[in-house]
């Protein structure tokens, strides 16, 4: 009998499937910070407002970037700000960034390089010229987020423009 129920044992052991390995993604940090105030906006009923996004390359002019934050910052009040830090890359040049939890509104889009409080970077006209040396327009670039939605390609990769008055990192 003990034979028996030890084969039996020995059946379920070999017949049970291994169980599946286990793994852990791991991000680089990257935050996003909204502005004041720092709750979920709301839309008055107990619902949270829609928010949407801002997405696209974080880019430095030479072989990588350093550590910087990318800050999305209102046409209309620029005391309203999101951001997202993006960490220092060497390959590839350009780092994917998301702003989330942005509300609606026409914002312009900023880079500052870790220990600098000027921006340096900018979402322009000499972006979607493609950054040829014959573009000569540095003009910003509103872009409209909408609640739900996410705004796409938005390269902030313009490191020649006219940062005298780009506004400074906010604290």
């Amino acid at each position: 009998m003990k034979l028996i129920v030890s084969a039996l044992l020995l059946v379920a052991v070999a017949c049970t499937p291994p169980a599946a390995p286990s793994s852990t993604a791991t991000v680089a940090a990257a935050t996003t910070t909204p502005s004041t105030p720092t709750s979920t906006p709301s839309t008055g009923t107990g619902q949270p407002a829609a928010v949407g996004a801002i997405t696209g390359l974080a880019g430095y002019p030479a072989e990588g970037h350093p550590a910087m934050t990318i800050i999305a910052f209102s046409r209309t009040d620029r005391s309203v700000y999101f951001s997202v830090d993006v960490p220092q890359a060497t390959d590839p040049p350009k780092t994917p960034y998301t702003i989330t939890g942005v509300r609606p509104g026409a914002y312009n889009v900023f880079a500052y390089a870790q220990g600098n409080d000027r921006a340096g970077g900018a979402y322009t006209e000499y972006v979607r010229c493609g950054l040829r040396a014959s573009c000569s327009d540095h003009t910003l670039i509103d872009v409209i987020v909408r609640a739900g939605e996410t705004v796409r390609a938005i390269d902030v990769t313009d490191w020649y423009g006219p940062t005298d008055s780009f506004p400074p990192r906010p604290r």
